[in-house]
């Protein structure tokens, strides 16, 4: 027997008991590890370290199905899972071939806000019948957020603003994004007003802004949380030789602080804030 949920309008059944997933987005490789579910197969970008080490350990041995953008299906079929956990916004476009190879969910995460990836995180609880575990697991993160945050030695109420340096600008982690909503509840002060938010070009559709850097250095924040990791550190590079940025308070200020890409921009789950937390109280002004 399993159970039936809808996905994408078509019915898809799972079993009761669940000995293979497959996970489309670093967050439901979290959130599977925490239930203590068997993950064969993670979209890992092609590169087994870009798991955290504190999420690797948690899974063991799995095969890498490739990128999170574009997943290859027969390698999802060699994993062989009983339930392939896909995203909403990234994968929608492929479900039925998805589907095919196994029972498929979509789900929120790319575009998916701090509280909405709680909310995935129950969903997926209630799709390997571990409801009652992930109750219990929301309660002890909630309670782990409110001890950390009392932890952070930074003054919340200086402007911050979360960015990745890319070749041409920055994305910034907007209040209705996963970081950015993150902050806020923690009880960090943003440095875009809501309205200019809005008027702003969107990455891949989903609340990171796309600005260049003169846009970036007009909103003048007073702390800037900077996101690098090996990909984009000649980009972080080269913008710390522009100007514009030398300009900006939290440069002049010596505000600006590196923090993990993999960690801050491409988890999004419960492990990721709790780790986000930990770094923000390491850090020291």
């Amino acid at each position: 027997m399993g159970k039936e949920f809808e996905s994408n309008g078509v019915k898809v059944e799972i079993p009761d008991e669940l000995e293979s997933v497959v996970a489309l987005e670093y967050s439901f490789v979290e959130a599977l590890a925490k239930l203590e579910l068997n993950v064969t197969g993670i979209a890992d970008d092609k590169d087994k370290n870009n798991l955290e080490n504190s999420i690797k350990h948690l899974v063991g041995n799995y095969t890498s199905v490739g990128s999170r953008l574009e997943p290859d299906t027969e390698l999802i079929k060699k994993a062989e899972p009983q339930l392939i956990l896909a995203d909403k916004t990234r994968h929608e476009s492929i479900f039925e071939k998805l589907n095919t190879a196994a029972p498929t969910v979509l789900l929120e995460s790319f575009d998916a806000n701090y509280d909405q990836s709680i909310e995935t995180f129950k969903q997926i609880a209630e799709l390997v019948s571990k409801e009652d575990k992930g109750r219990e697991l929301v309660v002890q993160h909630n309670e782990k957020v409110e001890d950390l945050s009392k932890d952070i030695k930074l003054d919340k109420d200086v402007s911050t603003i979360a960015a990745v340096p890319t070749h041409d600008g920055l994305y910034v982690h907007a209040s209705h994004s996963y970081v950015g909503q993150f902050l806020q509840k923690v009880g960090f002060n943003g440095s875009i007003p809501e309205d200019m938010e809005n008027h702003l070009p969107e990455y891949m559709g989903a609340d990171y802004l796309k600005v260049d850097t003169d846009r970036f250095a007009s909103f003048n924040p007073e702390r800037i949380l900077i996101m690098v990791d090996e990909d984009n550190k000649a980009d972080y590079e080269k913008l710390k030789e522009s100007e514009a940025w030398s300009n900006i308070e939290a440069v002049r200020n010596d505000r600006v602080h590196d923090v993990n890409r993999e960690r801050w921009a491409k988890y999004r789950g419960l492990i990721a804030s709790e780790l986000i937390l930990e770094d923000l109280t390491n850090i020291e002004e």
